[in-house]
């Protein structure tokens, strides 16, 4: 077993096994369900479920899929759960995914706002969301922690994550311009050669390709 499937990922090149339908459902149903945080909060326990646990999608995959997500209007864990059920299952399993994850917050939002205008305002509600609003913070800042320190390791690469934090949080420029942005950049660093130099991202427990059996000290 390589390195790549013990970390929950799959190996490049290797054909994923079958998902079934009803199993993309009740995953992200599950997510809907016990994810709490809203919209960013959940991507991580999307990424945690279909990547860390299942190994339906690579990392890098998901990198892509959570870019991607940004582009298009609305809700970015909406447009995540879209693109995971897609890869899987293309267009059917897209849907279900989205419906998983939407239809538990719809039934809890309605049955909220019932108990609310029956039983008017309940004081633990402000409580409740200022001790959430930390917690939500928490699992973001460890979620970019994870996904830079194992996938930004060359110079290009952090400038464009410092780039990006600059731009939108003290520029205010849109997520949007920032991705196109990113891509341009990227694009034209590899073109110059920055990215075609850099040594692939090798997964736990592989060698590089020229490596002997001694870790490079073959023959």
């Amino acid at each position: 077993m390589s390195g790549c499937e013990r970390n929950g990922e799959i190996p490049p090149g290797e054909k994923k096994r079958d998902v079934s339908l009803l199993e993309i459902f009740l995953t992200f149903l599950k997510i809907g369900t016990l994810g709490f945080g809203g919209g960013p909060a959940l991507i991580s326990v999307i990424k945690q479920e279909a990547t860390d646990k299942k190994g339906w999608v690579d990392e890098e995959t998901f990198l892509q899929g959570l870019a991607v997500s940004l582009l298009p209007p609305g809700s970015m864990m909406v447009n995540v759960a879209f693109f995971v059920g897609d890869v899987l299952r293309g267009f059917p399993g897209g849907l279900l995914a989205l419906l998983g994850i939407l239809l538990p917050s719809f039934f809890i939002v309605l049955a909220l706002g019932v108990l609310t205008v029956s039983m008017g305002k309940v004081g633990l509600q402000g409580g409740a969301l200022k001790g959430m609003a930390p917690a939500v913070a928490g699992i973001l800042v460890a979620m970019v922690f994870k996904l830079s320190r194992e996938h930004v390791r060359q110079w290009w690469g952090v400038v464009l994550v410092a780039g990006s934090t600059v731009a939108m949080y003290f520029l205010k420029v849109p997520p949007h311009v920032v991705i196109i942005a990113a891509i341009a950049a990227a694009w034209l660093i590899w073109m110059l050669g920055a990215g075609r130099s850099a040594p692939p991202l090798l997964c736990q427990g592989q060698s590089p390709p020229d490596a002997g059996p001694e870790g490079g000290k073959g023959a």
